[in-house]
């Protein structure tokens, strides 16, 4: 027997991580982050436009032990799955129950996602942190706004739930709690 999997999609820096730490912190569940398994941020600028240009075939983005990992996790408890792709991939749509799309303006991810790097991140100097930024915010036209387009056109058209993650953290994390509730009752009816 397998508990269900809650997929939580959305930008980067639109607060998916924020949410899916407050509901741990409040309820017993699991939580898989696509991000301990992503191998895309290990590829060259080169490969990464060339995988742009091919059509950006997001099942490339998923590793086998991925897949794994939620098979697993879900045999004991509910998973929030946190996840840029929701279920545009076929692997993952067969074990998503419920896809959450977190809808927030470009501008306030960016901020965000900024913010959340420069002041969480391991720095040894000011020269390393802003050659981060400087390559982040060069990069952002070529290769992370194109891929953020193609992200809402592909994932959120899949989500059951859109929630406007402009509103303050607390705030998307008791609606999506309601929804894991929901979940949980429509389970264990």
């Amino acid at each position: 027997m397998s508990f269900p999997i809650i997929a939580i999609s959305g930008p980067p820096g639109v607060g998916k991580s924020t949410v899916i730490a407050s509901l741990l912190s409040q309820m017993t569940l699991h939580a898989v982050y696509f991000d301990a398994h992503e191998t895309m941020t290990d590829r060259s600028v080169a490969e990464i436009e060339d995988w742009i240009l091919r059509g950006m075939p997001l099942a490339e983005m998923v590793p086998a032990a991925l897949v794994d990992h939620l098979k697993a996790a879900c045999q004991d408890r509910l998973v929030l799955f946190e996840t840029p792709l929701g279920r545009a991939v076929p692997d993952h749509s067969r074990l998503i129950s419920r896809s959450i799309w977190l809808d927030c303006p470009a501008d306030i991810a960016l901020a965000r996602k900024i913010d959340e790097t420069v002041s969480g991140g391991d720095w040894d100097s000011v020269t390393d942190l802003t050659g981060w930024l400087s390559g982040y915010l060069a990069a952002y036209p070529r290769i992370i706004a194109p891929s953020l387009a193609q992200q809402a056109a592909r994932v959120r058209p899949l989500a059951d739930d859109l929630i406007d993650a402009s509103r303050d953290a607390s705030s998307v994390a008791a609606q999506i709690r309601h929804i894991v509730e929901q979940v949980q009752l429509s389970y264990s009816v």
